[in-house]
This record gives structure tokens, C-alpha cells and sequence, in this order.
């Protein structure tokens, strides 16, 4: 064993000083104070703790060497550190009074203990435009340091076989489409149907309308790479999220994550299966009715007999295949929830059940369900569909020369988008070969879009629509963790992550149990290095969930466009009143942990709740209520993420007070009447939050959508 660590020892040291060597052989001044601060973070965030063995210790230097290594050539990364080597960010007057040492001597030679104490007193004191940076910079270095296979030796577990690609032959017929004088066209003739964006709403309206509409020509363009389905597990993939799954609130303290490859969120999440048939959701669905924001025929056969909307979700399941979780695929994190909540049941998910097999492929998702089904076409279709991936839709082009001054759509402008390069992602599949500094055209006779609550509230924003409402009044279901440390191994990382979850009793808020690696428990724990060390040398024995809150809708909430940098961004907070409601589902949480015989609980904020500026877990039921009641779930010290955006165009009768009209057309506020041949069906109608996670009901209302659309003949293709 000794000759092991000594031979680790000698292997580790000579590649840290080939690489410390060749590194500060070309160190500039500049960039010398920057690799002096990424240590000064690492070792903040990752000390040499006296619980670390010392070659987890040797280690820890060489992946500080290594992770430099990587940063010095991003300029993202290494322009979070500049802001500390250039002093633009002055902190407040009370903290220079408090660490004098720290702000004229910089780190060297502080304890970690006291680099912590500053970092705390900064984010209470600072400004809000401080706190964000601060709040990104320690999460983004958090992953940076645990990021190594250090992280999953600490915690001791093997890390994750690397995910194989499986070769897929798509197997597409030829395409019918090209490129003339920057427009893309259909070689049959005019579009039929374009739609914006490949997402549960998208994928289900194009295999329906080229299924059903003889010689339609359907159109999707989506911005995002084409993953070749069954090919990969795709899951909580990064690089197929928006914003590379760092998309966050303006104020920085919620991330938002949204899916951004061919099929949405049905690709990247997790599968959860919430039917609209749940009473939680038909009373949000009859309250839309009520308020007359969709008319009682979408939903109802007669009365409220909910007919429409069950033959619709059927229909769904048997092409989604959703099956019921079964007791045996419950884990002893799930279980957790299953014992200590009344209201806990198994989830249903669109996925396969699990064979186990190494790197099993589950999920399924749109893509295999709807769009290349539809892509391949067959005696079942009577039109023919198109995709169109790596393309954005950045603004809609409408006629000039209507003599009623009515607007219409006539297409939309496009840019070409980086291709994803992985070997399980299609390559231009049309073999259009579009550059990425010029503009396109696509012309239809009709537009539906279908790009999410972001990305369609983005394209309205874009493209010059009288109407105020476009953003408005935005959903997120915000969600915050839960993690206990119990005395026995829960090993949350075993077998499926998610199978149970619990409502509370009003509908206001949902539990629902999920894992994930050591590494985002690094990212969100609000602790001290010594501390996160400490948490992942326990990691078999933690065990945890997430509280979902079911938000109301602030008008103040808001997709928007910045009008300096022309981004789309996210504006948010959580209301008072959904505060009070939060804190009551982190109350429960807590206790339903305990009860389940946890020894200790904590939950990623940064917050003050006990009293003191250091990081402390909850030890026992007893002093609960009163601190979560201290809990001002402030941005941005709390970790918060949401992958449920609803709301931003919402359906109505009334121009006045919606996006949509309730036949799903745009309405324009120049003459408060529809453009008549511009739809919008996806998350970004709801009116407010649909009640549960709203997967299966976009799919849902999409069928119905498409099924009206067809049946009142709005729109009549060409032969």
C-alpha cells in the first residue's frame, strides 16, 4: 500500500510540474493574478482538509493545476476573475472596516475559515449587482472544483460509465427541401404549415397534421441539433440545454433550465408523467374556462365531462407508451418520501422499463414518438413533413399590402446555428449547407408557434406585434432541495432517480424525489469547503427531494428583451404570498426527514436563518419553524432552479388582457382582432400554472389544438 501512495505520489507530482512549468513559462502579469485567484478558489472551495488522505490531498493540487489549465484559454471563465483582479467591484464600507487584512493583502496566507467570513460578508452587505456576480462566481467555480474524479473519490462511489453512442441509421427519405436566393423553399410548393420549434407541442401538431391532412407540407424549424433518437442517454444533458444550462433570472438567483435540441424538454428531462386528468390540473384547466380564456368545447363533450381532454390524453399515452412506476423500482431515497408522506404516490413516465442493462436507453421522448415517425412518413401519412435543425426563427414577416389593414403572416427570417459537434448529433439533414452570418426566409401559408415559453415569447417580442401582453406574467415553478444525512447508506444514485412524489394537500406545492451526482451537491451546498467535504464523504448517506412550488402569476414577472445587449431575458421573483407557501412545503420537508430518522438536514441557502454568518445544518426538529420562518428566500443566496416556464403569452377572449385569442391566433391591438393565420399553442398560453409538472398536458392540449384546427378547416392546404 505505502508503495502505491509513494508511486501516485511521484506519477502525480511530475505531471504537476510539467503542466505548473509549461503553464508559467508563458504566464503574462495579468494572467498570473488570474491563476492566483482561481487558487485562492479552490482552495477556498476545496481545502486540504485533515480528513483528506493524502494522496486525495496531492490530488487536490494537481487538479488545481489542471482545472487552470483549462480556464486561462476561456475568456467566459477567465472574465468572472477579472472583475477581482481589477478592483471595479469596491466592497461595501462596512466590510473593509471588518477585514482590513483581506482588502489590502489580498488572500495569502488567510484561512479558509476567514476567506469564508468575508465571502458571507460581502454577499449580506454588497450590492445587488455584487451579489450576482458573486452568487455566479462561487457556482460556477464550485462545478469547476468538483468537477475531477477527485469529487467521486471523496465521495466514494465509482463515477458513471462513460455514456456510449449507439450507431442509429435514421433512414429519411429524401428531402424536398432547398435552398433558392436565401429563401428555403418545399420543391412541391408553398408551405402549408411552418412550425417554430420541436418541443412536446411542436412534435405532436406536425405528426398530426401530416397525418391526417392529405398533401400538407409541414415545415418545423427548431434551433437546436438533431439528436438521433435511442442513439444516447440524453438526460439533464448540458450542451442540449438553452443557454447551455445556465440561463438564469436577472437577479441571478434562479436557474432556468429549457431544453434546446429537436424535441424540447422530452428530450433532456426526466419523464415525469403528470396526467391532466389529475384534479390538481382540472381545476386549473375548468378555472380557464370559467374566466373564459378557452371555451368549454375544448375540454367537454357535454357539461364537464372532461371527454375531449381524456380521448386526447389516451391518445397520448399510447404513443408516449406512459406506464406506471411499480414497487419494486422504488429506491431507498424515493422510499423516504413514500413512508413519511400520507399524499405520496409512484409517478408515471414516459419511458421503458429498466432491463438492467449498462447505459440503458429509457427515455421517450418526442422525437421518437412524433417527429420521425412523421419524418419517414408512410401509408399512415397523407402529407409530408420537413425538419429543419441548427436554425433559429428570429423574427415573423408579415404583408404590407393587405387593403383591410389586417395583418398576416407570411414567414418567418431565419440564421443558422452552430451544429452541436457530437457523434450521436444528425448532420444538416437537407444538405443545405446555411451560413451562419446570413439571413433566410421561409415563406407559409400558416405559422404555428410552438418554441416554448421563452423561445416564443422571444420570437413575438422580435417581431414588431402590437401587443403589450407578449412576456407578461410568467410561471416557473420554482423549486429548492431538501437533503438529509441519515446514519445508514440511502445511495440516492441507485437505480431510478424519480418514482415517487407527494402533492400537499391544496395543490399548492409538490415533493418530489430525485438524485443527483456528488458534484451538484458541491454546487448547491451554501456551506464552507470544509463543510461541502464533509457532506460528500457522506454521500451514500444522503437522502433528500425538492419542493416544486405551484406559483401564481405577478404581472411583474416577465420574458423581455434587453434592449442593449438585443438578448432575451428572465425577469422574476417569488411573490410574498408564494414565499409563505414555500416556507410551509421547506417546514414539512424538514420534519418528514427527521421523522425518516435523519441526523441532520440542510437546504442550499446562504441565509443567516440561525442567527450566525457561519453555514449550519439543522440538527433536530426543534428549532424548525422558527428558522425556516427567518428564510426571506432573497436573490441570490439561495440555490433555486425551475424547468417548468409557463405563461408568457397567455390564451384569452379578451385582446386586452392576452396574448392569444381562443381560437390560439395572435392577437394584434393595432384593430383588436386576430392575425389569422399565426397560432401559438405550447406552455407560453397558459394562463396561469397548469398545477403539476406540465409536460403531459402540453402534449394534451396540443392534440386538441391540432384536432380543432383541422376539424373547423381553418386553414386549407394546397393540392
Amino acid at each position: 500500500m505505502k508503495k502505491i501512495i509513494i508511486l501516485t505520489f511521484i506519477v502525480l507530482i511530475s505531471i504537476y510540474g510539467i503542466l505548473a512549468f509549461s503553464t508559467q513559462l508563458f504566464e503574462d502579469e495579468e494572467s498570473s493574478h488570474l491563476k492566483e485567484f482561481h487558487q485562492n478558489l479552490f482552495d477556498l472551495y476545496l481545502p486540504a482538509d485533515e480528513s483528506l488522505t493524502i494522496v486525495q490531498k496531492l490530488k487536490r493540487v494537481f487538479y488545481r493545476e489542471v482545472t487552470w489549465y483549462k480556464i486561462k484559454n476561456n475568456k467566459e471563465l477567465a472574465g468572472l476573475l477579472n472583475p477581482l483582479s481589477d478592483f471595479k467591484r469596491q466592497p461595501p464600507a462596512i466590510v473593509i472596516k471588518e477585514f482590513p487584512d483581506i482588502v489590502k493583502n489580498g488572500f495569502k496566507n488567510v484561512s479558509p475559515e476567514r476567506q469564508d467570513e468575508f465571502r458571507r460578508a460581502i454577499m449580506q452587505a454588497g450590492s445587488p449587482e455584487l451579489k450576482k456576480y458573486l452568487f455566479k462566481l462561487r457556482q460556477t467555480w464550485l462545478y469547476i472544483v468538483y468537477s475531477t474524479p477527485l469529487t467521486y473519490d471523496l465521495a466514494g462511489i465509482m463515477p458513471k460509465e462513460e455514456n456510449k453512442v449507439v450507431a442509429v441509421n435514421l433512414n429519411l427519405p429524401k428531402t424536398k427541401l432547398k435552398l433558392v436566393d436565401n429563401e428555403i423553399i418545399n420543391e412541391d410548393g408553398e408551405i402549408d404549415y411552418l412550425i417554430i420549434g420541436s418541443g412536446p407541442a411542436a412534435s405532436v401538431i406536425a405528426h398530426e397534421l401530416t397525418r391526417q391532412v392529405t398533401g400538407a407540407k409541414v415545415m418545423l424549424v427548431e434551433s437546436g441539433s438533431f439528436v438521433k433518437p435511442l442513439s444516447t442517454i440524453t438526460e439533464a444533458s448540458s450542451n442540449l440545454m438553452e443557454s447551455n444550462n445556465d440561463r438564469r433570472t436577472i437577479s441571478g438567483g434562479i436557474v432556468i433550465r429549457n431544453g434546446a435540441t429537436v424535441g424540447g424538454g422530452t428530450t433532456v428531462n426526466l419523464d415525469l408523467a403528470f396526467s391532466p386528468l389529475l384534479p390538481q390540473i382540472k381545476v386549473k384547466l375548468q378555472e380557464w374556462v370559467n374566466f373564459d380564456r378557452l371555451p368549454a368545447d375544448f375540454f367537454h363533450q357535454s357539461n364537464q365531462d372532461w371527454q375531449k381532454l381524456h380521448d386526447a390524453y389516451e391518445w397520448v399515452k399510447s404513443y408516449v407508451h406512459t406506464r406506471q412506476v411499480s414497487a419494486e423500482e422504488i429506491n431507498d431515497n424515493n422510499k423516504l418520501l413514500k413512508d413519511g408522506d400520507l399524499l405520496a404516490t409512484t409517478y408515471n413516465l414516459n419511458a421503458r422499463k429498466p432491463a438492467g442493462k449498462k447505459n440503458e436507453i429509457l427515455k421517450i421522448s418526442a422525437v421518437e414518438a412524433f417527429i420521425l415517425p412523421a419524418l419517414r412518413g408512410g401509408d399512415n401519412f397523407k402529407g409530408h413533413l420537413s425538419l429543419l435543425s441548427n436554425v433559429k426563427a428570429v423574427r415573423i414577416n408579415f404583408s404590407n399590402n393587405n387593403n383591410d389593414g389586417e395583418k398576416k403572416s407570411i414567414g418567418v427570417s431565419v440564421i443558422a446555428q452552430p451544429l452541436l459537434q457530437e457523434e450521436y448529433v444528425a448532420e444538416d439533414i437537407n444538405n443545405l449547407k446555411l451560413s451562419e452570418v446570413k439571413e433566410y426566409t421561409i415563406n407559409a401559408k400558416n405559422i404555428i408557434i410552438s418554441a416554448g415559453t421563452l423561445g416564443s415569447a422571444e420570437l413575438l417580442l422580435k417581431s414588431n406585434i402590437n401587443n403589450d401582453n407578449i412576456g407578461q406574467g410568467i410561471i416557473i415553478h420554482p423549486s429548492m432541495g431538501v437533503i438529509g444525512q441519515f446514519a445508514k447508506e440511502i445511495n440516492a444514485f441507485e437505480g431510478l432517480s424519480a418514482s415517487v412524489y407527494a402533492p400537499a394537500a391544496d395543490g399548492s406545492y409538490f415533493y418530489e424525489a430525485m438524485s443527483d451526482n456528488p458534484q451538484f451537491i458541491a454546487q448547491i451546498h451554501p456551506g464552507s469547503g470544509k463543510d461541502i467535504i464533509h457532506t460528500l464523504q457522506n454521500y451514500k448517506k444522503l437522502g433528500g427531494f425538492g419542493i416544486m412550488l405551484v406559483d401564481s402569476v405577478n404581472y411583474n414577472n416577465r420574458v423581455f428583451i434587453d434592449h442593449n445587449s438585443g438578448k432575451v431575458e428572465v425577469d422574476y421573483n417569488i411573490s410574498d404570498t408564494d414565499k409563505i407557501r414555500l416556507r410551509e412545503g421547506i417546514k414539512t420537508a424538514i420534519k418528514i426527514l427527521f421523522q425518516q430518522g435523519a441526523q441532520e438536514v440542510f437546504i442550499p441557502t446562504a441565509e443567516n436563518i440561525f442567527g450566525n454568518t457561519k453555514f449550519e445544518p439543522f440538527l433536530s426538529p426543534g428549532n424548525i419553524d422558527k428558522a425556516v420562518e427567518r428564510l426571506a428566500i432573497i436573490d441570490p443566496f439561495n440555490f433555486i432552479s425551475s424547468a417548468h416556464m409557463q405563461g408568457s403569452n397567455k390564451i384569452g377572449s379578451d385582446p386586452q388582457s392576452s396574448v392569444v385569442s381562443s381560437n390560439f391566433r395572435v392577437w394584434d391591438l393595432s384593430n383588436k382582432k386576430e392575425i389569422t393565420n399565426l397560432y401559438v399553442c405550447d406552455s407560453s398560453i397558459f394562463p396561469t400554472s397548469v398545477g403539476a409538472n406540465p409536460m403531459q398536458s402540453i402534449y394534451t392540449i396540443a392534440k386538441l389544438f391540432v384536432d380543432r384546427l383541422i376539424l373547423l378547416n381553418d386553414t386549407v392546404p394546397s393540392s
